[in-house]
């Protein structure tokens, strides 16, 4: 074996295991993620709503929008009806809320449901489609629900 194989298992030895922790924290969130959908619907359930069913574009636009307030390091609506209308939605609402790390959905639904302006998004009639990112960075954890019908 010459040194630039061992070399390639070396840096494989060293990359594969942040490749497996980067799948992880990603199923993880993923499941987080659908944790605070259920949790949106039981929440609107005890109001009568209906359920809200995932969209795949939202939950992308939501995700981009979470990564976004972590590297800002900061809450902000700003290009909010840009990034709906970019994922084919032009009527909409946006929950965003940071912690410190780590955080239950318990907390996250908490914090918006003692909000008077997320609660009216919580509990809307109008939404049928929900979107959720969540993003951490430097201690704190991000979370955007992006409703919409």
């Amino acid at each position: 074996m010459g040194s630039r194989t061992l070399l390639g298992f070396a840096t494989l030895g060293l990359v594969l295991p942040l490749v497996i922790a980067l799948a992880m924290a990603t199923g993880a969130q993923a499941s987080s993620r659908q944790t605070l959908v259920t949790a949106h619907n039981a929440t609107r359930a005890d109001m009568s709503r209906s359920a809200l069913r995932t969209s795949p574009a939202l939950s992308r636009t939501a995700q981009r929008r979470a990564e976004r307030l972590a590297r800002l390091g900061y809450l902000t609506h700003s290009s909010f009806k840009t990034a709906l209308n970019r994922a084919g939605y032009y009527t909409g609402g946006e929950n965003i809320a940071w912690a410190k790390a780590p955080v239950t959905t318990r907390a996250f639904m908490r914090m918006w449901r003692k909000s008077p302006p997320h609660a009216r998004n919580l509990y809307d009639r109008r939404w049928t489609k929900i979107g959720i990112g969540l993003a951490r960075s430097h201690g704190r954890e991000y979370a955007v629900a992006i409703f919409a019908r």
